[in-house]
């Protein structure tokens, strides 16, 4: 962990002054005086000798589940999460809690002044875990001036987790990315940016692509916490990459706040390893909360998922959320300015923005709305480069300081809090009818995470879907139950074209399906997807276009490829009402049409209507197949 300043150096120990008053006799006089000055000599305290390591047994039990919390120890792998050479004073530490607890005691408390310097200042946390659990005197404490000192410095006396929406470019920040934020009482709302950000984050390579998703999957990456100037991070973020934040105070007190701070100075030179799923950014922030105070229970010993909003849900509905703000990328501030410009002031920008055509518009002739808007997108272009468009920059910055009025600001649209999204799990229960049947099919579908393109979008991108494992049951004609689909990850990345900028969106798609005609078993498939999205009417209608390569196992049991073409309009009626209709045409699969209806009913329910239109069908005697469907879906957090 990079810190502001170095706190692991060792600081000269206290030496004992006092000792007994002289005897009468001059013999006991030169006796005590060499005994005391061995004891100082030695670096030995007098007092620490007479303490003993408590039993760990009799213990209370929230006692000890705290200790396992301070070495993030799971029960159910019987091993610590953390990795590293340092963390642990036992050889055994990371798999004996026990052993870890009396060696952190005996080291912390030992008759050498140089051992228990060292341990009492760099185990911080384990030393307030004595302090009030076992109830250590004052006494019994040395000075630790360096970290006491930038702890002071730091001045850090109250918490805000950010949440980071997700960034369109990187698959794996689909679910969104949390961080904290130190508040210091010298900096008041206009100066938060002078905070500093704790993130945690995987320390990756330069690796990108499918591999990047493998490795992170499999916890190949170390993960450790950092920290960084709030602006810095805002930088990354907001400005880079182009994601909204959301900041949640929580009420944790100045001590509570310090007591997470005395741990990740224990944890400077450890490390976790990394997985996209659990042991992530969310479940590493949870379980620092947890020390902080340590009566929480935000994690359970051992989950499937832990993702971001998730996180942010957990806090609200525990009542330690007490204020809620948003700060919008430039992306989002820039959008917003460009909804409202007509093309014909999008086409003067671009003119002047064009080096080959700046002599064929002054910016002189552009109203104070574009050029407003012109800066807004060169700062939103720049903000990885700052050669980047110097000239036009100067050009309309000079040009708008002859102007009056102050610059335009965005008014943005209604955005719902994070934590008013749905929850990240879904399972949906449905019938469908398909021809040739002579009864309807029972569905029954489970899906661990997390949003399609149909589902309420707060929280997520717009235009995203991202779903890992999901498994769809179906009862056939002769009532039997089987695996009808199963997708091992579908993601779709989408970013709307302008008048401005063209990017690409993308997609994958694996898994292998049944049919209930079709006699020779499962047929796998991968689908990938390139094309472009168009949005119309303020995003209430978006149009996707999609080249499809594909491989997947044929009727003849034979892998074919080939490539497909995909149409999609997605409809947002109402907040509470969208509908999705699409045409699909592939090389060996003729033509789809299908149409979708979404009715949200609360916050965690959907009523999903279906129905679709298919030629070439396994059934022989069937040209064309009808299916038609009905879902009841309900969202839910393990």
């Amino acid at each position: 962990m990079k810190w502001p300043a170095k706190v692991f150096a060792l600081l000269p120990v206290d030496r004992p002054r006092s000792c007994k008053k002289c005897s009468q006799k001059r013999t006991a006089l030169v006796f005590f005086s060499f005994a005391f000055a061995a004891i100082v000599f030695s670096g030995a305290k007098i007092f620490a000798a007479d303490l003993e390591v408590p039993s760990f047994q009799a213990l209370s039990e929230p006692t000890k589940l705290e200790w396992y919390k301070l070495l993030h120890y799971q029960k159910s792998k019987g091993r610590s999460r953390v990795r590293g050479n340092n963390f642990f004073l036992d050889q055994d530490g990371a798999i004996a809690p026990e052993k870890e607890y009396i060696a952190s005691f005996r080291q912390m408390f030992s008759d050498t002044a140089e051992i228990r310097q060292k341990t009492q200042c760099q185990y911080l946390a384990r030393r307030d875990f004595f302090i009030r659990r076992l109830g250590i005197k004052k006494e019994q404490l040395v000075p630790c001036h360096l970290s006491d000192s930038w702890l002071r410095r730091l001045d850090s006396n109250r918490i805000t987790i950010v949440f980071a929406s997700a960034f369109l470019n990187s698959a794996a920040s689909g679910f969104g990315h949390t961080f904290l934020k130190l508040g210091s009482s010298q900096h008041q709302a206009n100066l938060e940016l002078l905070d500093y950000g704790i993130n945690f984050a995987a320390r990756v390579p330069d690796t990108s692509g499918a591999l990047y998703a493998l490795y992170g999957l499999s916890g190949y990456y170390p993960g450790s916490f950092g920290m960084l100037p709030y602006h810095q991070l805002i930088k990354d973020y907001t400005h880079l990459e182009g994601r909204d934040l959301w900041q949640y105070d929580l009420n944790f007190d100045p001590q509570e706040t310090q007591r997470m701070l005395f741990h990740l100075l224990e944890l400077e030179t450890s490390y976790f390893d990394y997985y996209f799923l659990d042991d992530n950014c969310s479940f590493a922030l949870l379980s620092l909360l947890e020390i902080g105070r340590p009566g929480l229970h935000l994690i359970e010993d051992e989950e499937a998922f832990v993702i971001p909003l998730d996180t942010i849900k957990r806090l609200a509905r525990q009542g330690l959320v007490t204020n809620i703000s948003y700060r919008p990328s430039q992306e989002t501030q820039w959008r917003t300015l460009e909804a409202d410009l007509t093309s014909s002031q999008k086409e003067n920008i671009k003119k002047v923005l064009a080096k080959d055509l700046a002599k064929d518009l002054a910016p002189q002739d552009l109203d104070t709305q574009s050029l407003d808007a012109g800066l807004a997108y060169l700062g939103l272009l720049s903000a990885g480069n700052q050669e980047l468009s110097r000239a036009q920059s100067f050009q309309l910055s000079t040009e708008r300081s002859h102007r009056s009025g102050r610059p335009q600001q965005p008014v943005l649209r209604s955005e719902r809090s994070p934590d008013q999204s749905h929850d990240s799990s879904q399972v949906s229960l449905g019938f469908l009818q398909e021809s040739g049947q002579t009864k309807n099919q029972l569905h029954f579908k489970f899906q661990p995470a997390f949003h399609d393109l149909l589902s309420e979008d707060s929280g997520a991108s717009r235009g995203s879907h991202l779903e890992l494992l999901s498994l769809t049951l179906q009862s056939t004609e002769n009532s039997a139950i089987s695996v009808g689909e199963f997708k091992a990850i579908k993601l779709v990345s989408t970013k709307p074209c302008t008048a401005f900028e063209q990017p690409i969106s993308w997609g994958v798609d694996l898994g292998s399906k049944v049919d209930p005609w079709l006699l020779s078993g499962h047929r796998p498939y991968l689908i990938t997807q390139l094309g472009y999205r168009f949005d119309y009417w303020q995003e209430k209608v978006s149009l996707h276009l999609f080249l499809s390569p594909f491989i997947r196992k044929s009727l003849s049991e034979r892998y074919l490829s080939g490539v497909g073409v995909t149409s999609q309009i997605i409809f947002r009626q109402q907040r509470h009402l969208r509908g999705l209709l699409s045409a699909e045409y592939f090389s060996d699969h003729n033509l789809k049409l299908q149409w979708s209806e979404v009715m949200d009913f609360g916050l965690q329910n959907e009523l999903r209507l279906h129905l679709a239109l298919e030629s070439e069908r396994p059934r022989p005697d069937i040209e064309t197949w009808i299916e038609a469907g009905v879902r009841w879906v309900h969202y839910f957090s393990f």
